[in-house]
């Protein structure tokens, strides 16, 4: 039997957060309702909520499996979450699980062998290191350093974590869990150098962007976008976008072969998610509901914080055109 150490904080959080009068542990922005969402759309009043065009998909979809790996519409609203205008991310390259949690899951239980060597960025969400110790493999914490107003990371102590042969997967968390803590593009750009030079496959759990409110400075592109092959990027709808209740979560990657190996290994524990889920999801990823989750959730994280230069929510609009470009008050594109 496989040894698992106990899931502190998810044990926790399901004993008090149903039942606490004030909930100040909560990671999400805040939660909507199904008929909220359906508000958010410019043409909902035109419209009882019985007849718009999410409860009528819903109302008439046969409840059967579904597609496999996620229906086309939902694959392709969350292929622009990592698009540019001159290199559109392939939808087949995405599969759809159960949340974020059941996609890292699925990356370790795919991945790992217990000969194996990983690297975890710590402090981190707990499934992130203890998942792939369970399975046999070797861990070692990159742990962020604390100052005074932030936590940074030290490359060089990366450097001197790989195991050169052993070293197969380095866990990434930005924005990170527990600390805010955002990697910044400059060391981002700098994991992908060692990745490459000791053939490391980079998982990186983005589910917190674009939640970015703990630097002055503008946030880095997905690690997705770098142009590294063995890149994993996982994210959901949990937590920018307010549909925690909607169990829905995605991997990423550039490497197609990375994915056909993840959906073989799916076929063993997810035959599908749920279609009424799927349905909800697309909708809620579609490019107008999309922006108007942003300003409804995000924005309100953010309303007495700014750039120098412009407000943050300027920035989210930007990070929503496409192509993971920041636009700041002076119209200039930084690309990612």
């Amino acid at each position: 039997m496989v040894y698992i150490r106990p899931f502190n904080v998810e044990q926790w959080m399901d004993k008090y957060e149903t039942k606490c009068t004030n909930n100040i542990a909560e990671t999400c922005c805040d939660s909507v309702s199904l008929a909220e969402l359906i508000s958010l759309t410019s043409n909902s009043t035109t419209h009882s909520h019985s007849e718009t065009p999410l409860i009528l998909s819903l109302s008439k979809k046969r409840l059967d499996y579904g597609h496999i790996r996620g229906s086309p519409t939902l694959l392709t609203n969350i292929s622009t979450l990592y698009s540019t205008p001159s290199n559109p991310f392939p939808f087949s390259q995405i599969l759809i699980t159960p949340g974020a949690i059941a996609a890292n899951f699925l990356v370790f239980y795919t991945l790992i062998h217990p000969s194996h060597h990983v690297i975890c960025i710590h402090p981190t969400y707990q499934q992130l290191h203890s998942v792939p110790a369970s399975l046999g493999a070797s861990v070692s914490l990159w742990k962020l350093q604390e100052t005074e107003t932030s936590w940074t990371a030290d490359i060089n102590e990366l450097k001197s974590l790989i195991v050169p042969g052993a070293t197969k997967l380095l866990v990434l968390n930005n924005p990170n869990n527990p600390t805010g803590a955002v990697l910044p593009l400059e060391v981002l750009m700098q994991i992908k150098v060692l990745a490459e030079k000791y053939d490391i496959t980079v998982l990186s759990d983005e589910v917190y962007a674009p939640i970015y409110h703990s630097s002055p400075d503008p946030p880095p592109p997905s690690f997705l976008t770098l142009g590294y092959k063995n890149t994993i990027v996982t994210g959901s709808l949990s937590k920018a976008y307010s549909l925690a209740g909607i169990r829905i979560g995605w991997i990423a990657s550039n490497n197609a072969d990375i994915i056909e190996l993840l959906a073989q290994a799916r076929d063993y524990n997810t035959i599908s998610v749920s279609q009424l889920d799927d349905t909800v999801a697309a909708y809620a990823l579609s490019p107008t509901v999309r922006r108007a989750l942003w300003d409804d959730g995000v924005c309100e994280v953010f309303e007495s914080e700014e750039w120098e230069g412009g407000g943050r929510c300027e920035v989210l609009r930007g990070f929503d055109e496409g192509y993971w470009g920041i636009v700041r008050a002076w119209r200039t594109l930084f690309w990612g």
